[in-house]
């Protein structure tokens, strides 16, 4: 009833708002708190309505930079659409329980661009934990809480689906947060095919991963082997051990897109051995 009065008082005072800037109308609707009361104030007459749900209102540009670190050479226009579509995709639960469908694409399709975003972002900036990657972060946790706990496609499926190269790859590229602790990611022996990460009647002579072909679910399994053994304490292998590493000693998020990467010369990590191999021919696994 409130809302109704005061959309009625608006409607017949419309000539107020005519009168002011569109900046001051715009200035307004970027303080309000939520998505839903730019829409309400919107639709109480053309005036307003004109004023701020073009994409070229600085309102979109203002609620985007509130939630993530702003791309370069993008448009109002172009941030209005990224901050729509994010807001109705990530507000959704997904998950990848019984394999990847329509939805699931879309959600991996928004995190890809996001992730791609937050890698340019902070290359020019040389921020590595921006507001977009705590959006990340949010997303993992409270959109998708099984995507790094349950890294398989289908795992809810009597044989868990072939996943597909953008699932692998966004996995593979949020390793970082994965084996981050505060995460609280716990992999399970399921999760990855041991045959794989042991490279089971695969001759030892040449690399377990082709650097020209790679096989991204090979790659992912081997990840998962090495998330469950470093964090899971009912593997109580390397739990105690990674838990005590310093924080910059730990596997760290991408924080830029680099062509070549340098390795450094020190290394910490876990050696792994074989039963197929020889004591010389001891791989560093991490």
């Amino acid at each position: 009833m409130e809302r109704l009065a005061f959309q009625i008082s608006i409607r017949s005072q419309s000539n107020l708002f005519q009168r002011l800037p569109a900046e001051i109308i715009q200035y307004i609707a970027c303080l309000l708190p939520s998505d839903a009361d730019v829409a309400h104030l919107s639709s109480c007459c053309d005036i307003l309505a004109q004023n701020l749900l073009p994409g070229e209102s600085s309102v979109w540009r203002y609620r985007f930079m509130k939630l993530y670190d702003t791309p370069p050479g993008r448009s109002s226009s172009e941030l209005k659409i990224e901050y729509q579509t994010r807001s109705i995709v990530l507000s959704q639960k997904i998950s990848f329980r019984f394999g990847q469908k329509e939805e699931q694409l879309l959600w991996l399709t928004v995190m890809q661009g996001i992730l791609l975003e937050a890698l340019t972002v902070t290359e020019i900036d040389g921020v590595v934990y921006s507001k977009t990657f705590e959006r990340i972060r949010e997303a993992l946790q409270l959109s998708a809480p099984d995507i790094l706990n349950r890294p398989l496609s289908g795992y809810g499926n009597t044989k868990p689906d072939r996943p597909s190269d953008l699932f692998c790859g966004l996995q593979l590229c949020l390793t970082g947060l994965a084996l981050d602790p505060k995460m609280s990611v716990r992999c399970l022996r399921t999760d990855y095919d041991i045959a794989d990460v042991y490279s089971y009647q695969t001759e030892i002579t040449r690399p377990f991963i082709d650097i020209k072909k790679l096989e991204l679910p090979t790659i992912l399994h081997i990840r998962n082997f090495w998330v469950r053994h470093l964090l899971s304490p009912n593997e109580a292998t390397y739990c105690t051990s990674y838990a005590k590493l310093p924080v910059d000693q730990r596997p760290r998020v991408w924080s830029t897109i680099k062509e070549n990467v340098e390795l450094g010369t020190n290394w910490v990590g876990y050696w792994f051995l074989s039963n197929q191999v020889r004591p010389e021919h001891l791989e560093l696994a991490t």
